[in-house]
């Protein structure tokens, strides 16, 4: 039964392919975040966390949910999922 909101998140870089796959699934990518430390003048380091705003019945089926459409996307991992 699908019918609440959560947050699902997980690292790696976001692939085209991956942000397709996600809109194609009625996914909504709601953020990303990045992190480190640079020098004065260095390059920002690249997102690596991403947000995404699903509907499922559990957070279980959230990762799930999401886990499958990014598959085959990219070196994702450590997905997690909460509700909203």
């Amino acid at each position: 039964m699908v019918g609440s909101s959560y947050l699902a998140s997980f690292r790696g870089a976001m692939t085209e392919g991956a942000r397709l796959a996600l809109e194609r699934a009625g996914m909504t990518l709601v953020g990303a975040t990045g992190g480190g430390v640079v020098a004065p003048g260095g390059d920002l380091p690249g997102l690596d966390r991403h947000y995404i705003r699903v509907s499922a019945a559990s957070e279980e089926e959230a990762v799930t949910s999401v886990t499958g459409v990014v598959s085959g996307h990219g070196g994702f991992s450590d997905f997690v999922a909460e509700a909203e």
